[in-house]
């Protein structure tokens, strides 16, 4: 499912891999269901988690973001 909406990719350990566009895609379409925009100040901020998250090895070469996936039966 994520691959058909270029969300990204499910990897083997059950981990996601969602793609840092993806991302502001989807925040940006929930900004715009609440009325909103995102703005200099949510970029800065998601700019800076995907620093974080790249200190942690949590980002790809390719900018993906790995996303731990709680599956239910």
């Amino acid at each position: 499912m994520l691959r058909g909406h270029d969300g990204g990719t499910v990897q083997p350990d059950g981990d996601a891999l969602v793609p840092a566009a993806a991302l502001r895609r989807l925040a940006g379409v929930q900004a715009a269901a609440d009325g909103q925009a995102l703005d200099e100040a949510w970029e800065s901020e998601f700019t800076g988690m995907l620093a974080y998250a790249a200190t942690k090895g949590w980002v790809t070469e390719d900018g993906a973001v790995r996303a731990h996936v709680e599956w239910r039966d």
